[in-house]
């Protein structure tokens, strides 16, 4: 299959979860996407020896971001009932 259908494919799929599910679920999708890819590289991938600091805390941010966001959901959810 040649590169820009995999990539129109991969667009329609996105298009159609944004709208399925909303912009926020996601983003966050996208994002926690990184983390995914970060283990995979070191599970599967090159090993432990092409992971940077920098790979691990841009990957520790966005988990504790979300980490964040989703204990503030549970508060608040929690607070209305």
């Amino acid at each position: 299959m040649p590169l820009c259908t995999r990539v129109d494919r991969l667009s329609l799929y996105t298009q159609t979860l944004l709208g399925i599910w909303g912009p926020i679920v996601v983003s966050v999708g996208n994002l926690l996407t990184i983390v995914l890819v970060l283990l995979s590289d070191i599970t599967v991938g090159q090993g432990v020896e092409v992971i940077t600091r920098w790979n691990l805390a841009g990957s520790g941010a966005i988990v504790v971001a979300f980490g964040i966001l989703v204990y503030d959901m549970v508060q608040h959810t929690q607070s209305h009932n």
